[in-house]
């Protein structure tokens, strides 16, 4: 669970054998915290801004991956804060209800898929584009630039990804 920031499924929990009456149980006496449905941090675990960004993909499901000006904050992109409401790319087939994020279906090739200091995100190329999607040039030209400038983004990777993405901003 250190690895995972203190968190733990439900559903990880049931495939090791724990009952539903345990889960439960540890709830009720404080032993585990309900962030979302479904998704428990374990009583005593420090609290970090990566935290709660894992605690929203691991509530969105199996291939979520963190997006938007979070995940660029993650690689240490200048300007991008790890607080504010997380965005969350899903299967296009998956629905999440009552969700206290921003949830977007959205295919995730594994080609765009990473996993940064412990929250599976988009590649840096990608939260790039998909933060395009709503800021302005200005914002989007200074994360090119930090990106760049850590060594994390190449221009002709970032163009060749956002031609095959196709009808982009």
């Amino acid at each position: 669970m250190a690895r995972r920031h203190g968190l733990i499924t439900r559903g990880q929990l049931l495939a090791r054998g724990c009952s539903v009456s345990d889960i439960d149980n540890w709830v009720h006496r404080g032993r585990l915290e309900a962030l979302h449905r479904g998704v428990y941090r374990l009583a005593g675990a420090a609290v970090s801004p990566e935290q709660a960004l894992l605690a929203a993909v691991l509530r969105a499901g199996t291939e979520a991956r963190l997006a938007g000006e979070q995940a660029l904050a993650l690689y240490g992109i200048e300007g991008a804060l790890l607080s504010g409401t997380p965005t969350v790319l899903v299967p296009p087939s998956r629905a999440v209800a009552g969700a206290e994020f921003v949830v977007r279906r959205s295919a995730v090739p594994a080609a765009d898929r990473a996993s940064v200091r412990g929250v599976p995100a988009l590649r840096v190329e990608r939260a790039v584009l998909e933060v395009a999607r709503t800021a302005g040039d200005r914002r989007v030209r200074q994360a090119v630039d930090s990106a760049r400038w850590l060594g994390l983004l190449r221009i002709e990777r970032l163009t060749r990804r956002a031609e095959r993405l196709g009808r982009h901003p």
